[in-house]
């Protein structure tokens, strides 16, 4: 197959099956991910050597034997991240081989401000419930990049007000509790 690395994201490949079979290749990026397509593009959540190969589907005059090809994902980004009411908390687990060193966290926070941070494990608290996409970008040296979307689900809390009627045009007082 032909492999095109993507121009400075170091984590983004495209694979094209070089068969002269019109079957659709089946792939298999060694990362336990696959796919289907004469041209597919990969992303890598980790760093590492990996293994791809294609195999046509057989159309009667096919398929030819697999092929495969050795790639090398220098670095990879990717985090995971935990909620507490509104406020998450990010922890980068980004992966490098050696000598590609993560240098710079970029973070997007997908919030209607668009706020972001340069701290490996940052903290944000969001202005409500809803689904945030989350962008992480790592750079290494030699300038080199990688960088990964998740979406971050933060639920709001349940609320249901209960106001008596004698409490029309009279001051009312809400307090909270948060378990």
């Amino acid at each position: 197959p032909a492999v095109l690395q993507g121009s400075t994201n170091c984590n983004d490949f495209t694979f094209t099956a070089n068969s002269t079979c019109s079957a659709v290749a089946a792939w298999n990026f060694g990362d336990g991910n696959s796919d289907a397509g004469s041209s597919v593009v990969h992303s890598y959540t980790s760093a590492g050597n990996y293994v791809v190969c294609y195999q046509a589907a057989p159309t009667g005059c096919c398929p030819p034997p697999a092929a495969c090809v050795g790639i090398t994902v220098p670095i990879a980004a990717n985090f995971s991240y935990s909620t507490n009411c509104s406020t998450v908390i990010f922890s980068d687990g980004s992966t490098f081989l050696p000598g590609f060193n993560i240098t710079a966290w970029s973070w997007s926070f997908g919030d209607p401000g668009n706020s972001t941070s340069n701290t490996q494990n940052p903290s944000f608290t969001y202005p409500g419930g809803g689904t945030y996409n989350v962008i992480l970008t790592v750079s290494a040296l030699g300038g080199c990049s990688a960088t990964i979307v998740i979406p971050v689900i933060i639920t709001a809390p349940d609320i249901t007000p209960n106001i008596q009627s004698s409490a029309c045009n009279s001051p009312v007082q809400f307090i909270a509790t948060i378990n």
